[in-house]
């Protein structure tokens, strides 16, 4: 089995950006605006989609993580 391939520079931009546009969607002030500057990113590249959907699964699956019982025993797990 073939490792997987570390993430080029463009790649990791890309993860950037999409955590970016995720946290100023989850802004209280998000205008108008700022969704349909994030739409038109998400839109024109398909790995621009990718990336901010696969940042979304992420920020749920944390959250999940960071909550419920035992939350801080599992975090103390990961480190």
């Amino acid at each position: 089995m073939t490792p997987p391939m570390p993430p080029g520079e463009a790649d990791v931009e890309r993860m950037d950006a999409a955590m970016q546009w995720l946290l100023r969607l989850r802004d209280d002030n998000a205008t108008d605006k700022v969704v349909a500057e994030w739409l038109s990113w998400y839109e024109s590249n398909e790995r621009n989609t990718q990336a901010f959907d696969s940042m979304q699964e992420f920020w749920r699956q944390t959250g999940r993580l960071a909550s419920g019982p035992d939350a801080a025993a599992r975090i103390a797990r990961l480190g």
